[in-house]
C-alpha cells in the first residue's frame, strides 16, 4: 500500500512541475499570433462607425449610410488618397450632410464636407 501512495506523489510531483514549466514557457495570449480575425469595427473599407459619429458630430438618433471609394483628385484630401463619402442622415432618413472621410499621412482620419471644411481626428 505504501508503494502505490508513495508512486502516486512522485506522479503527482512530477505532473505538477512539468505543467509549471509548460505554461512558464508557452505564450501568453497577447503575444499569441491572432489566427482568427476578431470582429471589429472596421470589418467594412473605410473609416469604423465610432470615427464616423465622432468626426460627423452626430446624434444617437442619426444614422449613415457608406458610398462607393474614390480616388482624391487632390483639392481638399491629398492627390490619390482613398475617399470614403458617407450621407449623415437625420432621424427621418433625409441626408442632412455629405462628408468625406480619409485617411492623413499621420495615420487617423480626417473629414471634409461639400465646402471643403476639414476637420481632423485628435
Amino acid at each position: 500500500m505504501k508503494k502505490h501512495l508513495f508512486i502516486t506523489l512522485v506522479f503527482a510531483v512530477a505532473l505538477l512541475v512539468s505543467s509549471q514549466s509548460f505554461a512558464k514557457h508557452s505564450m501568453s495570449p497577447s503575444r499569441l499570433p491572432h489566427l482568427f480575425a476578431e470582429e471589429s469595427e472596421e470589418h467594412e473599407e473605410g473609416p469604423p462607425e465610432a470615427v464616423i459619429r465622432k468626426l460627423g458630430a452626430m446624434v444617437p438618433e442619426q444614422t449613415f449610410e457608406r458610398g462607393e471609394p474614390a480616388k482624391s483628385d487632390g483639392k481638399v484630401a491629398p492627390k490619390d488618397t482613398t475617399v470614403y463619402p458617407v450621407q449623415i442622415k437625420n432621424a427621418e432618413g433625409q441626408t442632412v450632410l455629405r462628408a468625406y472621410f480619409f485617411k492623413g499621412d499621420n495615420g487617423k482620419w480626417s473629414i471634409f464636407d461639400e465646402s471643403g471644411n476639414v476637420m481632423h481626428e485628435t
